[in-house]
C-alpha cells in the first residue's frame, strides 16, 4: 500500500483544508462561549 496517490490528490489544496478546518473551529468556539 503505497501514499503516492492520496499525495497527489491531496498535497496542493492541503495547508488551505487544514487553515480553513481550523477558522471554522475557532468560530464554533466563540460562537458557543459568547451564546452559552
Amino acid at each position: 500500500m503505497t501514499n503516492h496517490n492520496f499525495e497527489e490528490e491531496y498535497n496542493i489544496p492541503d495547508t488551505f483544508q487544514i487553515n480553513s478546518y481550523i477558522e471554522l473551529k475557532l468560530e464554533v468556539f466563540v460562537i458557543k462561549q459568547i451564546y452559552r
